[in-house]
């Protein structure tokens, strides 16, 4: 029997931190192990020093590069030397061909070499594939170079950023223009290319790429958890006091403007002040917008009506998806590719009201499986929240279709397929 490629991940992120990539890879990667495939994965240098076990002992190999601390000024030029010895043919492309700084350039490369070549020199022989996630411009780069120098196959999937951009509200912006030509280097160089979404595929077409050649890999894998609440239900209310008696609508991201929080305090406003039952609850880590969201609240006088939680367990997630009357998904930004909390969501039969961005209709259906609306669009959202809490008909019906749809369209079995093809290659 042929044996499965070895696969090594750079920038396979696992949590700590909670982001939708590392989310996704927490089950992706010991899916892969469990497949038979040979699985390595590398983060950026500059990650917290976590171990992971658990994920050593599903056959998954995990190296963080270490930073060495207060280097002193000898060994950075030993360092920089190192650098130029290895990488110089490389390093010099890019300072020429694409005039980056010197400085980027070494930081880029530091954040993963030289130790992930020397995982790769290690197991040249059971490693035939490195796939990139994410950031072409990055660490699609330290894979072409990987790649090239090894003769290894090369996949990258694009999410929602193939360049970088200093706007968390832009898809592209002055940030973005001097790292195209990088990028689609990068990407024309690679074997394949994979995406989560149609919507993610469409960008590769901004460096002059057809989106009909990428590769899907849907893999919004281990949403089965939140299909049933958690055996302790009353836990969560012991914790929340102010959930008894009330329906919550509820929102789930991290509290930056991308994910727009506050369209949904605005929006809400008016839904308050017709429901004197209706409580909202803002789940997720504070990245520097939960004062402002506080204050938003005060100024519209619905603070006693915000439960704001920071960031919780996966336990108490679950038990507040099934406590919920509904999910909101507001993101603002086009960067999104899909969005894992309104999947979560559907996995837990909460009736979702998600804004029209990216990827999000080729899962929701308006009206069939869930609402969609404008992003940004106080007014339609207000008016989408009034019409689900008034029609207890239209929460059960879009219920039972989103579970109906998610559990077929993220089906365990189509991920593998997907995985299959991607990583076939004829030798």
């Amino acid at each position: 029997m042929k044996r499965k490629p070895g696969v090594l991940l750079i920038n396979g992120v696992l949590p700590p931190p909670y982001g939708g990539i590392a989310q996704h890879m927490k089950t992706y990667l010991p899916l892969l192990a469990q497949q038979g495939y040979q699985v390595w994965t590398v983060m950026e240098r500059f990650y917290a020093p976590h171990d992971y076990p658990e994920y050593q002992a599903r056959g998954v190999q995990v190296l963080i590069p270490r930073d060495k601390e207060n280097p002193g000024r000898p060994f950075y030029w030993q360092r920089r030397l190192g650098l130029y010895l290895r990488y110089g043919r490389w390093m010099a492309r890019r300072y020429m061909q694409f005039r980056e700084s010197y400085e980027r350039v070494e930081q880029h490369l530091l954040a993963y070499l030289p130790e992930t070549e020397a995982l790769l020199r290690r197991h040249r022989r059971a490693i035939d594939i490195i796939h990139v996630f994410d950031r072409p411009w990055w660490q699609g780069w330290i894979g072409q170079i990987l790649a090239e120098k090894y003769r290894k196959k090369l996949i990258i999937s694009v999410f929602g950023e193939v360049l970088p951009h200093e706007d968390p509200l832009a898809l592209f912006d002055a940030t973005s223009e001097p790292f195209r030509r990088l990028a689609t280097d990068v990407l024309q160089g690679c074997d394949r290319i994979a995406s989560m979404t149609r919507s993610c595929a469409q960008r590769v077409r901004y460096l002059g790429l057809d989106p009909q050649k990428v590769y899907p890999l849907s893999f919004v894998s281990g949403m089965e958890e939140f299909v049933a609440p958690p055996d302790n239900l009353a836990a969560v209310f012991e914790q929340y006091p102010l959930l008894r008696g009330k329906r919550v609508v509820l929102f789930v991201g991290q509290l930056q403007a991308r994910k727009g929080p506050d369209v949904l305090l605005r929006a809400a406003q008016r839904v308050l002040a017709q429901h004197d039952d209706v409580l909202l609850v803002i789940v997720g880590p504070d990245f520097g917008m939960r004062a402002e969201l506080e204050q938003l609240a005060q100024t519209l006088a619905i603070a006693e009506r915000c439960l704001f939680t920071g960031a919780v367990p996966q336990e108490t997630l679950r038990a507040l998806y099934h406590v919920a009357e509904m999910f909101v998904f507001t993101t603002v930004s086009p960067i999104e590719c899909l969005g894992l909390v309104f999947v979560q969501a559907m996995y837990a039969r909460c009736p979702v009201i998600a804004a029209n961005i990216s990827g999000v209709p080729e899962v929701i259906r308006p009206n069939e499986n869930g609402l969609l609306y404008e992003p940004g669009d106080v007014a339609a959202l207000r008016q989408r929240l009034l019409t689900l809490l008034a029609d207890s008909a239209l929460r059960e019906r879009l219920r039972a279709q989103a579970f109906a749809d998610v559990t077929r369209q993220f089906a365990p079995e189509v991920l593998l397929q997907q995985i299959d093809a991607l990583y076939a290659f004829d030798t």
